[in-house]
């Protein structure tokens, strides 16, 4: 069998151990695939700025085809990337941050198209993250939402006279606790015969429109929090 030796290891070896080379008399590599191979590692850890370039114009050179690629790699290698992408993310926390916060803003509209599409399809979900980020972010939400009322009168006063109009239509209730609180109140009907007061802006922030069960369920920890009921009392 046919035989060549390596000009780096120096070692004598078969002919399907040498990638092909056009440019050489035997067109064959001057080294062997294992020495190109570690020649090609040092190489890349020696210029990650080159190396970077390269890919990065590569991709944009045959941009579908490495859509199609990454897409079919994901599929058949999901868990993997996601192994990969949360270790990165712990190791490398600031700059995930930055990069999500980045994302965020230079894609608003996938973002909120992302969102629209989550929520319809993750109802019971949605419901469920409400609760728990409303009771871990009491003030924060309440800052957030005097806010947003601030900046946008028109919209308030609208949610306002939706929310009125509501409760002109259930005229036919019982007030089942005292009204505790001072200012902007408004009476939420935790059933269709009874209702209890809450801040304003609690009630509003919570408005499912025409969507009576899901607002109700919304608000229902809120009201038990606040009254101190315990739960299934009232029917």
């Amino acid at each position: 069998m046919k035989t060549k030796i390596c000009s780096k290891c120096k070692k004598e070896k078969l002919l399907s151990e040498f990638y092909k080379r056009k440019a050489s008399k035997d067109n064959l590599s001057y080294r062997c695939k294992k020495c190109h191979k570690e020649y090609v590692r040092k190489w890349k850890q020696d210029n990650p700025g080159k190396v970077r370039e390269h890919n990065k114009k590569w991709r944009k050179d045959n941009l579908e085809y490495f859509k199609k690629y990454r897409k079919e790699y994901y599929e058949e290698n999901a868990e993997k990337v996601k192994e990969r992408t949360r270790k990165w993310e712990e190791e490398n926390a600031e700059k995930a941050r930055e990069n999500r916060r980045k994302w965020r803003e230079e894609n608003t509209e996938k973002m909120r198209e992302f969102r629209r599409k989550w929520e319809k399809n993750n109802p019971e979900k949605r419901r469920e993250y409400q609760k728990k980020w409303y009771q871990n972010n009491k003030q924060k939400k309440r800052e957030y939402q005097k806010k947003w009322r601030e900046n946008n009168p028109e919209k308030t006063r609208e949610i306002d006279r939706k929310c009125n109009a509501q409760r002109r239509q259930q005229l036919d209730y019982k007030e089942l606790f005292e009204n505790p609180f001072k200012g902007d109140v408004h009476w939420h009907h935790i059933t269709n015969k009874y209702v209890v007061a809450l801040p304003g802006w609690v009630h509003i922030l919570f408005y499912c429109g025409a969507d009576i069960e899901e607002h109700r369920a919304l608000l229902e920890p809120i009201v038990y929090e606040i009254y101190y009921m315990d739960k299934g009392a009232i029917k």
